[in-house]
């Protein structure tokens, strides 16, 4: 899970760079509203009980790597669509 974080935080680094400055706050939204009140208990307990089957690390750690997953996920998604749409509609 660290190797899959210490891949998106950069390509996230370099998206919050590309996108417009509108979209970049939006996004943060919607990853904070993808760990919402359900989201995160679910995929607390997923994170331990997977964690804790494979006893390979810290079950917290795992469950709240998890978590975190679930929170880049919509943000790397609209800001991608967003630097694409950008490119592909730029002027030639």
């Amino acid at each position: 899970m660290e190797y899959l974080l210490a891949v998106l935080l950069p390509l996230l680094a370099v998206l919050i760079f590309l996108a417009p400055r509108e979209m970049v706050g939006l996004a943060f939204e919607l990853g904070g509203e993808a760990t919402s009140d359900v989201t995160v208990p679910l995929i607390t307990a997923f994170g331990i009980a997977l964690s804790t089957l494979l006893s390979q690390s810290d079950p917290l750690l795992a469950a709240f790597g998890m978590i975190a997953l679930a929170s880049l996920g919509p943000i790397l998604v609209v800001l991608g669509y967003t630097v694409a749409i950008r490119f592909l509609l730029r002027p030639t």
